[in-house]
């Protein structure tokens, strides 16, 4: 779903609510195939709102949300068959309210399956040039490390089994799988047992650098889709 321009909607009160400081589940699912300014009218019912859509999502379509007192929120819509990417919506909603508790990733503000709305923050993603430099990548790190010491969250992302799952779905779905893939899973066969086990521990596991907001000072982590032990 998107929306072409910023639109001003007043919208009529409704039997649900949100406070911008509690983090609730809505519902029913069946507000997942309405227009953004429906959805956003069932969680701020009478509440002037302007819509954006945000720009940036390749599995998901995102919007800005503005209320009136200069709030701003981000509504994010699941987007088609991202099931089929092994994404979990309640695991993600998991994940992002522990990320938000520790003070990695955005406050929570409301969930519904496949609807996500926490928190818009007012910043730019995190530049490559600077994320590949040792001084961005400290600064990576000091914001991932409170998540991995979180306590553990019910996902799990094993990424040997992830890059096999994957394989697999596409070749059920006619999709031609690379030439190189065989010898890449022999490499990754030889690392997998070379790594042996390890304790597992909370983790983000698509650390692209548009997943990195930075506010001037502070560097936020958003999408936790993937996150999983």
């Amino acid at each position: 779903m998107s929306v072409n321009a910023a639109t001003t909607v007043s919208i009529a009160p409704d039997s649900t609510s949100v406070r911008s400081s509690a983090s609730v589940s809505i519902g029913p699912a069946t507000l997942l195939p309405m227009l953004p300014d429906t959805i956003a009218g069932r969680i701020w019912p009478g509440r002037s709102l302007r819509i954006e859509p945000l720009g940036g999502g390749i599995t998901n379509h995102n919007f800005k949300v503005s209320l009136e007192g200069d709030e701003a929120f981000v509504l994010r819509i699941g987007g088609k068959d991202t099931d089929l990417l092994g994404i979990e919506r309640r695991a993600e909603h998991e994940a992002a309210l522990a990320a938000a508790q520790v003070g990695t990733g955005p406050e929570v503000v409301a969930f519904l399956d496949g609807v996500l709305v926490t928190r818009y923050v007012d910043g730019e993603p995190f530049p490559a040039d600077r994320m590949r430099t040792p001084a961005g990548i400290s600064r990576a790190v000091a914001a991932l490390k409170p998540f991995h010491a979180a306590p553990p969250i019910s996902a799990r992302f094993d990424c040997f089994r992830v890059v096999e799952t994957y394989a697999a779905t596409a070749a059920e779905r006619g999709v031609p799988v690379p030439s190189a893939y065989d010898r890449a899973r022999e490499l990754a066969d030889r690392i997998e047992r070379a790594r042996g086990s390890r304790p597992l521990q909370p983790c983000h596991n698509d650390l692209l650098n548009a997943n990195f907001i930075l506010d001037g000072e502070r560097l936020w982590i958003v999408d936790w889709e993937y996150a999983g032990m």
